[in-house]
C-alpha cells in the first residue's frame, strides 16, 4: 500500500436502511444480468476492495451467475 491509501477517508457506517437502498441501487443499475465490478463498487459506492468482493460474490449468488 502507498502513502496515499493510508489517507483516504473510511467510508461512513451504514445502516440497515441505507444498505439496503445501496443494494436496490445496484440491482436497478445492474439489471441485464451482468455483475458490478469490483473497481466499480470500490470508486462509485467507495467499498473497501473486501467489501465489493463481498457485494459482487452475494450479486451473483442472488442472480444465479456461476463465477468464471
Amino acid at each position: 500500500m502507498s502513502a496515499a491509501d493510508y489517507q483516504k477517508p473510511e467510508p461512513k457506517a451504514r445502516g440497515a436502511a441505507s444498505t439496503a437502498l445501496l443494494a436496490i441501487q445496484i440491482a436497478d443499475k445492474f439489471q441485464g444480468g451482468a455483475a458490478p465490478s469490483i473497481q466499480y463498487l470500490m470508486c462509485v459506492h467507495q467499498m473497501s476492495r473486501a467489501t465489493a468482493y463481498r457485494w459482487v460474490s452475494l450479486f451473483k449468488q442472488a442472480r444465479g451467475i456461476a463465477d468464471a
